[in-house]
């Protein structure tokens, strides 16, 4: 299946491994920031996971860095290199009733 949305290569596949791959929820993986891709200190590429704003977490204990991999690890390079013009990972994102989104 992940083959499948790396041969379409837009948002939607992406946030797909994002939840399958990452085993982030929906609502982390939407909301996610580009600035929330990071390297650790072995030079991996971490979803740093933490709220924003627009985008509460579940639990204190849901901030987290989780790490990268395989076909993740793909999509999120895919992301950074798009050149986006917001600061957010993917043009899917839940709205918030409480909070307008920042362009």
């Amino acid at each position: 299946m992940q083959k499948k949305f790396r041969a379409l290569d837009d948002d939607m596949g992406r946030l797909v491994a994002l939840v399958s791959d990452a085993g982030m929820r929906l609502a982390e993986a939407a909301g996610m920031a580009l600035a929330d891709f990071k390297q650790d200190t072995r030079g991996g590429l971490v979803a740093d996971v933490r709220p924003h704003p627009w985008r509460h977490l579940k639990t204190k204990g849901s901030e987290r860095a989780v790490p990268l991999e395989g076909e993740v690890l793909w999509a999120a390079e895919q992301t950074l290199k798009q050149g986006r013009t917001s600061s957010f990972a993917t043009a899917l994102r839940p709205p918030t009733p409480t909070q307008p989104m920042p362009r």
